[in-house]
């Protein structure tokens, strides 16, 4: 038991004495060319892979995306094209009201 408790010791003692230069290994690998005094950026990061930009897409785009959903599909639900367009809910909502206003879509009675 004795021995255990030494070696833990000695392992605690090595960690210890050598974390800075461990910690200087590490800031190497993550951070090449770092100037002291510098802003570092990882050299890997999540959004290498993939970035995300926003769409922009004005209200007739929207409404003319909104029509073509309603000829291929039929009878559609406000989350069905929240969920396939990914417009925003009320936007959804205004826009088949309007839609609804010129006789283009109809509600479906059965439902």
């Amino acid at each position: 038991m004795n021995i255990l408790i030494g070696v833990l010791g000695t392992i605690a003692l090595w960690c210890v004495k050598h974390m800075k230069a461990i910690q200087l290994v590490r800031e190497r690998i993550l951070y090449p060319g770092l100037v002291k005094g510098s802003n570092p950026q990882p050299k890997f990061s999540a959004m290498d892979k993939r970035t995300i930009v926003p769409q922009e897409t004005s209200r007739e785009r929207e409404k003319e995306e909104i029509r073509i959903l309603f000829r291929g599909n039929g009878t559609l639900y406000y989350s069905d094209i929240v969920r396939k367009l990914g417009i925003g809910l009320r936007t959804v909502v205004e826009i088949c009201d309007e839609l609804k206003a010129a006789g283009e879509i109809a509600l479906d009675e059965r439902i």
